[in-house]
């Protein structure tokens, strides 16, 4: 078995359905009406006046290049800046655009930035994307970003003392009260994420199926990506121990970075 969580529709103590009880609007129903402003660039801008619900079917284009999100999260620690930071680290692009953002928010980008890179660097990622073979090395990168978030939710109680779906709640919560925030992409993934139960189901094969579909489609070109998870089926202890290495290691560097007065 290569996922502890059934695929499957999303039971009614989803995080989707929180805020849902009759005279209420949930989270993803808030989130949903959003209606962004293109500014020509994917960077934080204002919601429009008048709502408008996003088309959850027209979503290829959400998901960015990455999708390692909820490690991301993770690192960024309890601040609701770092924490949206983190989020816009692949959606803001160009140093002016990183300066122009509240110093909170910049400071998540630049956490997300330093935590590719070191994660990209590391000896044990490196020599597992060596190990993965030739058709896939070059978008290796990408498909063991997402495998790491299955790690992550598979040990989530390892890794982290609040309880899954009370932390999935929380990320939704924020991007809901932020929504005025988000850029275009991020606000139509922020619905896709809610609906679909994201943050608790990286470890279901159904939601790894669908993630590598989606980014096969941003992607555009012929490639592996699709099948991501044979990457897994075939790696998966290999994975697992790099994850287990990685993750604690970028913990303590996020740890430092945040707690870096010149930072604050």
């Amino acid at each position: 078995m290569h996922s502890r969580r059934p695929a499957g529709p999303l039971s009614r103590n989803s995080v989707c359905s929180v805020g849902n009880s009759p005279g209420s609007i949930g989270f993803c129903s808030l989130i949903s009406t959003i209606q962004p402003v293109a500014d020509g660039h994917d960077n934080p801008t204002r919601a429009a006046a008048i709502p408008a619900t996003v088309d959850p079917s027209n979503l290829q284009d959400s998901l960015g290049n990455r999708m390692n999100h909820l490690a991301h999260i993770v690192l960024a620690g309890p601040d609701p800046d770092d924490r949206l930071g983190a989020l816009l680290g692949d959606h803001v692009k160009g140093i002016a655009a990183v300066d122009a953002l509240s110093p909170g928010l910049a400071r998540g980008v630049r956490l997300h930035r330093r935590i590719d890179a070191w994660s990209d660097s590391h000896p044990a990622v490196i020599d597992l994307r060596a190990s993965s073979g030739p058709e896939w090395r070059r978008y290796s990168g990408v498909i063991l970003d997402v495998l790491f978030d299955a790690m992550l939710v598979r040990n989530w109680d390892t890794w982290q003392d609040v309880a899954l779906d009370d932390f999935a709640r929380g990320i939704d919560e924020m991007l809901a009260d932020r929504r005025a925030e988000l850029p275009p992409r991020l606000a139509r993934f922020a619905v896709w994420a809610c609906r679909t139960g994201l943050w608790t189901r990286y470890d279901d094969r159904e939601m790894l199926d669908e993630i590598f579909a989606r980014l096969a489609i941003r992607h555009g070109r012929p490639s592996p990506l699709k099948a991501g998870t044979r990457l897994l089926d075939r790696l998966e202890p290999e994975i697992e121990r790099t994850f287990e290495e990685l993750f604690p290691w970028l913990r303590r560097r996020a740890e430092d970075f945040l707690a870096d007065p010149e930072r604050r």
